[in-house]
């Protein structure tokens, strides 16, 4: 488990992995969370095996350090496309 940094709206999560050539992380998130990060490709949200759970995946290529920011759903959807 991570603690992470509570924020308006989200939860900041910071991550620090060996080094590797190429990195993937899985993360299950409950289901109605948003997840963005630092760097990196997010793909999901895709079904798990709880049905109260999403499955997210960030590929990370060579980054070992990155940033994973929790968002409620319904906030993302609200937020402008554009500042």
């Amino acid at each position: 488990s991570l603690k992470g940094r509570q924020l308006p709206q989200r939860t900041e999560f910071t991550f620090q992995l060996p080094e590797t050539v190429v990195s993937r992380v899985q993360l299950k998130l409950p289901r109605g969370m948003f997840l963005t990060t630092s760097v990196g490709y997010v793909t999901g949200p895709r079904p798990s095996e709880d049905s109260q759970f999403d499955l997210w995946q960030i590929e990370l290529g060579g980054q070992s350090q990155f940033q994973a920011i929790i968002h409620q759903a319904e906030k993302i959807k609200n937020a402008p496309t554009q500042i």
